[in-house]
């Protein structure tokens, strides 16, 4: 079994005592017998699939989490993992990972700032023309002759 199962369950289940499964679910209805926990003997779980994958989002092991139980349980398979454009697994009503995010507000910051300097620049009438400066030397050569 994945590590990744195993430490969700022992972390957060709270079904888990001793190492045996409860069997009961959120509003303390019976879905199996006590005994041994699912996950741990690589068998799917209710449990697991409706309450400790949601949970897995907000650790940000959502991916991993997902990609192992999936070998467990046939019925996960249709389930999506939302990535940003870099590839990393997004957290709950997030568009970017911070990383991206922070990125794109510092290229709309610099952009916007090149046009105000842009605009202050053609407001102002203090730019430069395209022509490029031509230096003329009016010393003498050694025959006497004045160079351009």
């Amino acid at each position: 079994m994945p590590r990744i199962l195993n430490k969700v369950v022992r972390e957060e289940c709270a079904n888990l005592v001793r190492g045996e499964c409860l069997g009961l679910d959120v509003w303390n209805v019976r879905f199996r017998d006590p005994g041994p926990c699912g996950i741990l003997a690589n068998k799917p779980c209710g449990y697991f699939r409706e309450v400790l994958i949601p949970t897995a989002k907000v650790r940000g092991e959502y991916a991993e989490v997902l990609r192992a139980y999936r070998k467990l349980d046939e019925r996960m398979e249709g389930e999506d993992i939302r990535r940003c454009e870099c590839g990393k697994e997004l957290l709950p009503r997030k568009r970017l990972c911070e990383r991206c995010a922070r990125g794109k507000r510092m290229k709309s910051y610099r952009e916007q700032k090149q046009r105000e300097r842009q605009q202050a620049v053609l407001q102002s009438g203090d730019f430069l023309d395209p022509q490029p400066f031509t230096v003329q030397d009016d010393t003498e050569g050694e025959n006497g002759e004045t160079r351009v």
